[in-house]
C-alpha cells in the first residue's frame, strides 16, 4: 500500500512539474506626447485642458484570462494565458496615452485634475469589444461624450457633443493571444482619433483648431 502511495505521489509531482508557467500578455505602450503630464491643470503655452474619465469596457471582457468569442453565443479563453494586469486598467491607461498623442498642445488630466477646472470633460465607453477569433478581427463600438466643465463645482457639466461610432473593425494579424493584444492596442488608436476629433468639435468656434 505504501508503494502505491509513493507511486501516486511521484506521478503527481511529475505531472505538476510539466505544467508550464502561465503566459502573461500586456498591451503595447504608446509613447506619450512630450510635455503632457497627468494631473496638470494648465496646458503648454496656455493650451486647453481636458479631463478624461476612465474608459469602460463590457463586463464580459473583464477577466484576467485573455478572452475571445468562440462563436456567436459563447466566449472562450486562450489556454494558460492571462493579462499581466486587469485589462480594463491597461486599456484605460493606454487610451489616455494615445489621446495625448492625438491632441498635441493640450494637457490631459487622467481621471482627475489636482487643481482648478478643466475646459472639457471626455467620457468614452466601449459598448462592444468583440474579439472574433474565427474571423481574425476585433469589432468595437464606442460611445463618446464631451462636456464643458462648470466653474461651479456643484453644477453638473453641460453636455456639448455625444456620438456613437459605427462598428470599428481592426484585423488580428496573427492567431495568437499576442496578436489579439496588438490588435486591441491598434483599436485604441482608432478610438483615440475619434475621441480627439469629437473633443475638437466641442470647442467654441473661436477656440476650435482650423
Amino acid at each position: 500500500m505504501r508503494t502505491g502511495y509513493l507511486l501516486g505521489l511521484t506521478i503527481c509531482l511529475i505531472s505538476c512539474a510539466s505544467i508550464p508557467d502561465p503566459a502573461l500578455i500586456a498591451l503595447a505602450p504608446a509613447q506619450a506626447a512630450v510635455g503632457q503630464t497627468a494631473g496638470a491643470v494648465t496646458g503648454p503655452d496656455g493650451g486647453r485642458v481636458l479631463l478624461v474619465r476612465r474608459l469602460t469596457i463590457p463586463e464580459y471582457m473583464m477577466s484576467r484570462r485573455v478572452r475571445f468569442w468562440a462563436d456567436t453565443g459563447s466566449l472562450a479563453e486562450w489556454p494558460n494565458t492571462s493579462w499581466a494586469e486587469r485589462i480594463e486598467i491597461g486599456l484605460a491607461r493606454e487610451f489616455v496615452a494615445r489621446l495625448r498623442a492625438e491632441l498635441p498642445g493640450w494637457t490631459i488630466c487622467d481621471a482627475t485634475c489636482v487643481q482648478g477646472t478643466p475646459d472639457l470633460i471626455l467620457k468614452v465607453d466601449l459598448l462592444r469589444l468583440d474579439v472574433l477569433r474565427g474571423e481574425r478581427r476585433i469589432d468595437a463600438i464606442a460611445q463618446i461624450q464631451v462636456a464643458t466643465a462648470s466653474k461651479n463645482s456643484l453644477a453638473p457639466p453641460a453636455a456639448n457633443v455625444s456620438l456613437q461610432t459605427p462598428i470599428l473593425s481592426v484585423p488580428i494579424a496573427t492567431d495568437t493571444a499576442q496578436g489579439q493584444a496588438q490588435a486591441m492596442a491598434q483599436l485604441l488608436e482608432v478610438v483615440a482619433r475619434a475621441s480627439a476629433s469629437t473633443t475638437q468639435l466641442a470647442l467654441p468656434p473661436t477656440d476650435a483648431h482650423p
